[in-house]
């Protein structure tokens, strides 16, 4: 005897674990052994199914409680039976229908265009993207690995290259971005969304790359009056208002050759 002949496991999020019991009543004085099978179908995976367990003793006047785990890996309605077999009988004991339906909840970017305006040159920054989920279910999500030549102006990597939006959330995720070249960039990124028919949402990180910025406090270094043939110093400052280092020569022109 079953507790229950017809499991409705309703909706479950492409690859979420759902989990559901039953027990296997013994009412008779002797024990009996059991074997739980699904039935062959090709309309899943018996990887989608775990039972535990699924086969055992249970002693008279006894029960034994069976965990279904269920894993699904297909966007369709499930309809399987899952028989239970004892070595003593020639028929199966029972017969339990299961019918479930596995969704792919739809994810959208809140903001796909991130511009970081001007930026400098070999030095890292943060930013954020965000993924909505208005569902009732939540959904896993993976970034796209760029492959494209825009891979040599910047770097741009998420903290979290793959996660759960959990349902009625915003998941904010960190990137990383640091520019190789100098000029505009327009990377164009993509996130996978486990499940979906629907291409992966596009998003595009955008910023003007620069080299340091520098000011000297004088343009004209004045040495005034001075005497003939003895060195005499002047000093002005160069200022990095830049993130990154600045190196810098300084050259000369004087036909006289009087300075250095």
């Amino acid at each position: 005897q079953n507790s229950g002949s017809c499991f409705h496991i309703c909706s479950v999020s492409y690859g979420f674990l759902f989990t559901k019991e039953f027990e296997i009543k013994n009412t008779s004085e002797i024990p009996f052994d059991y074997n739980l099978i699904l039935r062959q179908d090709t309309t899943f995976d018996a990887r989608e199914f775990n039972l535990y367990p699924d086969t055992s003793l249970v002693n008279g006047n006894s029960e034994q409680k069976i965990r279904i785990e269920f894993i699904p890996i297909s966007v369709q309605k499930y309809d399987i039976w899952l028989d239970v077999h004892s070595m003593k009988c020639d028929d199966d004991l029972a017969s339990i229908h299961i019918v479930a339906e596995c969704i792919c909840p739809k994810i959208s970017i809140v903001d796909s265009l991130i511009n970081l305006e001007t930026v400098f040159i070999g030095h890292q920054y943060q930013t954020f993207i965000k993924l909505q989920n208005d569902t009732d279910y939540p959904a896993k999500y993976e970034f796209v690995e760029a492959t494209d030549q825009s891979i040599l102006d910047a770097d741009l990597t998420a903290t979290r290259i793959n996660g759960i939006i959990h349902s009625h959330k915003v998941s904010e995720v960190a990137l990383k971005f640091k520019p190789l070249e100098l000029g505009h960039i327009n990377l164009n990124r993509y996130i996978k969304i486990f499940g979906s028919d629907e291409p992966p949402l596009p998003f595009t990180v955008s910023a003007l790359s620069v080299g340091p910025d520098i000011i000297i406090n004088s343009e004209k270094v004045n040495f005034g009056t001075i005497n003939v043939l003895i060195e005499t110093t002047q000093k002005f400052q160069i200022f990095n208002k830049s993130l990154i280092p600045a190196p810098f020569k300084c050259e000369i022109e004087s036909k006289s050759g009087v300075f250095k």
